[in-house]
């Protein structure tokens, strides 16, 4: 997943499967790299993604929270994570102090690397060295 567009229907998806009164839904995606030297040399140049989804379902006054990490291309059924949330929710006693989630407001997208810096993958770093 890479554009913006595929992470909006990835979260109304998951919304769509919500059966809760209301419901919450963050993504976040990570890519790390990293590059080692030992000897002048190149001695290790990986890179890692991830992708976090958290998922908050409430039925009146009981929170239910699924958090899962990991590797996109092993993403369980996105249908299972909400479930799994709406769940815990009903066994979970009432919290009378919860108000209701924030009101939805529009999603924008955060970098939080320069444009310059996504330049300098790890084949790249490799090659200037």
């Amino acid at each position: 997943m890479n554009s913006p567009k595929e992470w909006l229907s990835l979260a109304d998806a998951l919304l769509s499967f919500s059966r809760a009164d209301e419901c919450f839904v963050s993504l976040e995606h990570t890519i790390q790299e990293l590059t080692r030297f030992a000897h002048a040399q190149i001695h290790q140049n990986v890179q890692e993604e991830n992708i976090r989804i958290k998922i908050l379902s409430a039925f009146h006054n009981r929170v239910g929270a699924v958090d899962w990490q990991g590797n996109p291309q092993k993403m369980p059924q996105m249908k299972k994570l909400v479930r799994a949330s709406e769940e815990i929710a009903r066994h979970l006693p009432e919290n009378p102090h919860f108000p209701s989630f924030a009101p939805a407001k529009k999603i924008r997208p955060r970098h939080l690397v320069s444009p310059s810096l996504r330049k300098w993958d790890s084949a790249r770093r490799a090659d200037t060295v």
